[in-house]
């Protein structure tokens, strides 16, 4: 009876953890009326960040901490693909 107990629950966990998986959309950014930035371009915009004003930047990674939502805007960790460090992410969307 104990085994058919412990069989019974390795399935069900089984069973609970294939059904988490949650498949994402596939994310494309927009190109219309968008100036982006080249990714070698970035330790320039850290130089001069006034000069890079309304330009893009595509970046794709991991966000690993919230900092701190406010109304109309979001600040956050994010680490880049292809980098070991995080870099603060702060945006006027509060929907990020």
């Amino acid at each position: 009876m104990k085994k058919h107990l412990i069989a019974l629950l390795c399935l069900t966990l089984a069973l609970l953890m294939t059904g988490c998986g949650e498949k994402s959309e596939a994310f494309s950014f927009p190109d219309e009326g968008r100036e982006y930035i080249d990714t070698a371009e970035l330790p320039r915009v850290y130089a001069d960040p006034v000069g890079y004003r309304g330009k893009y930047v595509k970046l794709v990674g991991r966000a690993i901490s919230t900092l701190e939502r406010h109304t109309g805007e979001s600040s956050f960790l994010f680490i880049p693909e292809g980098c070991s460090s995080p870099i603060a992410v702060h945006s006027a969307d509060s929907s990020l």
